[in-house]
């Protein structure tokens, strides 16, 4: 046995069991934070699932430190604020009062989905809602929004999301959210780009990096998340490949070249053997 990949006990059953069985190596099995690793493991793939580490001689995909960067999602924020990668976003109150830069969306550090989602119009709002652990971003009109996988700095595939009611703040599952794959001539390319750039400010592997697009076009990279659900077939198999390419190849980075290419530019090559 090579790989385990380790999720977190009652959570992600059923999207690690498809994987494992899209992945069809005997030698990359699964178990849950509850349980112990087989005697022979030499590597660990963490599926949103950060609470231990092990021997050093252990190779970890998506290690602890990583992940609790990205489920952090106001220092995740802070890591790419700054820069031209998220929206504009304030960590006190003060500087979210001073901006003026209503409507705020205003979270706390840890949330997942469109849960502990509220929009303050004006400073009544934001004083009315704000605590010490969140923090605001400017409210983005988003025109388009995507999911760009990503792993080893490359990426593995993109689906966009649509809403049945466009004019919703959240686009989610419970407000009858959905994704549709891009084909590789379509990709976002700008979308794909940032999505990776903003990765590899963190020390994360793997993940599902969310990114909007406004009416001006202008690209806004909002969070990564670890262990995304892979309803989906053919997004299924683009991870099993990588899944493979990490037990085969490790987590180094493939930088981006600096040449004309479209998504081959872009690209991981355990998706596509002729990526720049």
């Amino acid at each position: 046995m090579t790989m385990v990949i380790v999720r977190r006990q009652g959570y992600s059953r059923d999207t690690v069991k498809e994987l494992i069985k899209c992945i069809g190596d005997p030698n990359i099995v699964q178990r849950h934070s509850g349980q112990p690793l087989p005697a022979n493991v030499t590597k660990v793939f963490y599926w949103g699932f950060r609470g231990l580490s092990y021997r050093d001689s252990i190779t970890m995909v998506n290690n602890p430190s990583a992940l609790t960067t990205i489920s952090n999602k106001r220092e995740f924020r802070r890591r790419i604020s700054g820069e031209k990668y998220c929206p504009p976003t304030f960590f006190d109150f003060h500087a979210a009062y001073d901006a003026d830069q209503y409507p705020l969306v205003i979270r706390p550090n840890n949330h997942a989905g469109g849960e502990s989602f509220y929009v303050a119009y004006d400073s009544n709002d934001l004083s009315n809602i704000w605590m010490d652990d969140h923090y605001a971003t400017k409210l983005i009109n988003k025109a388009s929004e995507y999911r760009v996988f990503i792993a080893n700095g490359r990426a593995l595939c993109v689906a966009q999301k649509f809403c049945r009611d466009p004019e919703e703040i959240v686009w989610n599952a419970s407000r009858n959210s959905y994704f549709e794959n891009v084909n590789w001539d379509e990709w976002p390319l700008k979308a794909v780009k940032y999505a990776i750039e903003a990765s590899n400010k963190t020390e994360i592997d793997f993940g599902a990096v969310d990114v909007i697009i406004d009416p001006e076009r202008n690209v806004y990279v909002l969070e990564i998340n670890s262990a995304p659900a892979l309803p989906q077939v053919y997004r299924r198999e683009c991870v099993a490949k990588a899944v493979k390419y990490f037990n085969d190849n490790g987590t180094e980075r493939i930088p981006l070249v600096d040449r004309k290419g479209g998504y081959l530019k872009f690209i991981h090559p355990c998706i596509n053997e002729r990526a720049y």
